[in-house]
């Protein structure tokens, strides 16, 4: 759309300001929405959140999102800038600053914490009215900048990988019933999950929004097969292009605990997301839960410590406990011998 389009300057004097939106999430398969403070500017609302809130959790989850507010709806993609007073965001905090002024300082902000971050809600399309005129806008050219020569450069998200005893692949429609004997059961989702699969139906509901965004840049979640069946799944989310990071999950049915298969799993992606660029690679864990940090060790990560409020579990905030690994410690522990074919994630 031309950046001189009467709508969108009628975007920005509407919502170029402290302005009262709301903001609608997907809740595993339940809508949810709140309202929020945003400021609009090119093609974007702009707010600011904490990384381990409910409604980050869930746009982790599901990123595509819709927002509404005086006589406008829209659909967007919802992206975690990363901590506010980065150097990166200096010029948006500042204007967000300016924005929210009248209550910025209020105290309900530690902006100390690196987890108080800029949302950036990036519309792709809406609907606005204006003095008995609709204006249909289509905004995935507003506010593009050309992309940065250091981005991440992802290849076929969610390649197939193959290590000595697992095969890492794409969920199918047709591992519902595993894939339920994992997320229904209490135990085995206890840490993972705000509350258990309900039904078979609930999980193929899930598995058909998961297989749907294996198209999305970035995407990137396996299912883990042991001699023909699927035991559980991992994942890498929470990704920050600008340091180049990711974030490692994983869960197994029950009876295959303490089998190492988690572990096999980690290192297998731990591998993967260095060969394509990425520098650190992190993982947390509920304190109840200290099977995940052996895990976490085993698979090279360091411990860094505890997160005060960094979780949730079965929808209360806790403590997690942090492990990281780093691009330079895992080349030092490389063997000088390149990859084997077999080694390589495929499509590599």
């Amino acid at each position: 759309m031309d950046p001189a389009h009467p709508a969108l300057s009628l975007m920005q004097e509407r919502f170029g300001r402290d302005s009262l939106i709301a903001l609608a999430t997907l809740d595993g398969q339940t809508p949810s929405v709140r309202t929020i403070n945003a400021y609009y500017e090119n093609g974007s609302f702009y707010a600011i959140t904490h990384r381990f809130s409910r409604k980050m959790e869930q746009i982790r989850r599901h990123p595509n999102v819709a927002v509404s507010g005086d006589w406008f709806t829209g659909h967007a993609t919802a992206v975690d800038l990363g901590w506010l007073d980065k150097a990166e965001n200096r010029e948006i905090a500042g204007r967000l600053r300016q924005a929210f002024a009248s209550w910025i300082d209020n105290g309900h902000n530690d902006f100390a914490d690196p987890n108080t971050i800029v949302l950036r809600i990036k519309l792709t399309d809406g609907v606005l009215f204006s003095h008995g005129t609709r204006y249909d806008i289509d905004f995935s050219s507003v506010g593009e900048r050309p992309a940065s020569p250091n981005a991440l450069r992802h290849p076929c998200a969610t390649p197939e990988i193959r290590t000595k005893r697992l095969w890492l692949r794409r969920f199918v429609a047709e591992d519902a019933d595993d894939y339920y004997a994992w997320a229904g059961c209490p135990e085995a989702s206890r840490f993972i999950r705000e509350r258990p699969a309900a039904s078979l139906d609930q999980a193929r509901a899930e598995l058909r929004d998961w297989i749907s965004r294996y198209p999305q840049e970035g995407f990137y979640l396996w299912g883990i097969v042991l001699k023909g069946e699927l035991v559980g799944f991992c994942c890498g989310n929470e990704i920050n292009e600008d340091i180049r990071s990711v974030c490692l999950g994983y869960g197994l049915q029950k009876r295959y605990w303490n089998q190492g298969i988690a572990t096999e799993a980690a290192q297998a992606m731990i591998d993967f997301f260095f060969q394509i660029g990425f520098h650190r690679i992190f993982s947390y864990h509920h304190p109840l839960n200290p099977a995940s940090g052996r895990v976490m060790a085993k698979s090279g990560m360091t411990y860094e410590g505890r997160i005060r409020g960094g979780s949730t579990l079965a929808g209360e905030i806790c403590d997690c406990l942090q492990y990281s690994i780093v691009k330079e410690d895992w080349e030092s522990r490389q063997p000088d011998k390149p990859l084997t074919e077999k080694q390589r994630p495929m499509g590599l």
